[in-house]
């Protein structure tokens, strides 16, 4: 069963190219999800990228464990 994504906040409002863009997303965590991701595309007619999310401490996600996942998607620059 997919995690229940109770919200999702991005970091920077009109990145620009060469800008990475830290997301952070409030997560059901009675589901039992061991991997959360942020899927991603820079021009929707390509497909899309995948990046992690990690409820860490050390993401921009508050407390380690504590159902807020922060990841970051990469500059485009450097894809």
């Amino acid at each position: 069963m997919p995690p229940l994504v109770q919200s999702l906040t991005h970091l920077i409002e009109r990145p620009t190219s060469s800008q990475s863009v830290p997301i952070v997303a409030t997560v059901q965590s009675d589901t039992g999800i061991s991997l959360v991701e942020v899927r991603y595309s820079t021009d929707l007619s390509t497909s899309f990228s995948t990046a992690p999310m990690f409820d860490d401490g050390l993401n921009n996600d508050g407390a380690a464990g504590d159902g807020v996942y922060g990841g970051t998607i990469p500059a485009r620059s450097s894809q």
